[in-house]
């Protein structure tokens, strides 16, 4: 498919009036628990750093120059399968350049948008998260229509297989006869991902209510996530800053 021949129309990123001064009412309506005792972090996220960002998403943060930096690139929302999808797209450049699609999740929609919408005959496909096990189920099942596949992160084809998919161990005990290194990074994997999987496999329906309804509960899950997954030394504030993350809320806000 050449490049004049892609018939989507763009559709940039735009978030209403209204629901940025509907997020600002419920920002400044927050019923705050007491957050004693976790200056550490250590049951989640902090109260104190949740209100300081949450003051700055009030009071300083500019959505609209966020907005505007998102929209240097090709936004398009079709559906596939009734599945509403929203994707970005960079055009190659060359004479011949090479489709690629680069996935994070994405698990209903694998082969029909990139062939059967954008009429691509081959294509290549690189992921992480769940995008990587798609990307595998990709070339496992359309070998014959990729030029290769990219795996980000190493996870096996059959990871939410079976009755324990919630469960990173398997509902297997950890073993006595480790050494005690072993043993602290088993727990340490455990603590920072374990509440995200069983929630999210287990109860995402419960969970959507309060993530749909409170800015500043779907702001800490959120937050708790970045904080715990990225290499920052301890403080999330090391590696993003506020207009990061808030840039990030927003765009989970204004879905």
């Amino acid at each position: 498919m050449t490049e004049s021949a892609f018939a989507l129309e763009p559709t940039p990123i735009y978030v209403s009036e209204d629901l940025l001064t509907d997020l600002n009412t419920r920002l400044k309506s927050t019923r705050w628990p007491l957050g004693n005792g976790n200056e550490d972090w250590y049951y989640g996220v902090s109260r104190s750093y949740l209100a300081e960002l949450v003051d700055y998403w009030i009071n300083e943060f500019d959505w609209r120059k966020s907005e505007a930096a998102i929209n240097a690139y090709e936004h398009y929302k079709i559906k596939v399968d009734e599945v509403p999808i929203h994707f970005m797209r960079k055009p190659g450049v060359g004479p011949n350049p090479t489709p690629l699609i680069l996935t994070h999740g994405w698990p209903w929609t694998w082969h029909t948008l990139m062939t059967d919408i954008l009429g691509y005959k081959k294509y290549a496909a690189a992921g992480c998260d769940v995008g990587a096990l798609v990307t595998g189920q990709l070339g496992h099942k359309y070998n014959d229509e990729l030029y290769a596949i990219h795996i980000g992160s190493a996870q096996k084809l059959s990871l939410f297989n079976g009755a324990r998919a919630w469960d990173l161990s398997g509902g297997r005990p950890i073993p006595d006869n480790i050494p005690d290194e072993v043993r602290s990074k088993i727990l340490e994997f455990d603590h920072r991902f374990a509440s995200h999987l069983a929630v999210h496999v287990l109860d995402p329906s419960t969970l959507a209510f309060g993530l749909s309804d409170s800015p500043v509960g779907m702001l800490a899950w959120i937050l708790e996530r970045w904080a715990r997954w990225s290499s920052n030394d301890g403080n999330v504030k090391n590696v993003f800053t506020k207009d990061d993350i808030l840039t990030h809320a927003t765009i989970f806000w204004g879905k």
